[in-house]
């Protein structure tokens, strides 16, 4: 088994890896920022070429309150690289974990939330992220 960690520079990214290291346990890993995610066609044959057999998307921006971060830059790490992500992995056949995030709740619930509960977001970093869970929901039947 071969694991490919995307975000390998968010805190929990560094942690993962560190993690596998300690493990032995095989994994190759990308930066967000990396340009090869928008290359779908590129970021596939480095799939292929790696015998990837599952991506982990741990990208996010560090710290709970993500302040100065305009709307473009949270669309691009929170829906569209999730959405690029899933579409090569559903090309490929690879199942992708997708790390959500607290923040697509509001937290004004009376009742503890359960894992099917609707999101209902109150900040533009949550309200991408949330997107950019169902984005990988649309784009990737192995999610």
């Amino acid at each position: 088994m071969k694991l490919l960690v995307f975000g390998k520079d968010s805190q929990v990214g560094q942690a993962l890896c560190n993690r596998l290291r300690l493990e032995s346990i095989a994994f190759e890993s990308l930066k967000a920022g990396d340009t090869l995610i928008a290359d779908t066609d590129s970021l596939q044959c480095l799939l292929r070429e790696w015998q990837i057999d599952f991506v982990i998307n741990v990208d996010h921006f560090d710290g709970f309150l993500p302040s100065g971060r305009n709307q473009s830059e949270l669309e691009q790490r929170h829906v569209i690289n999730p959405q690029y992500l899933a579409r090569v992995c559903e090309k490929c056949e690879i199942p992708l974990i997708h790390l959500s995030d607290h923040q697509v709740f509001s937290g004004q619930e009376d009742m503890p939330y359960r894992e099917d509960a609707e999101a209902d977001a109150m900040t533009a970093y949550g309200v991408t992220r949330w997107q950019g869970e169902l984005s990988v929901q649309r784009f990737c039947s192995r999610y």
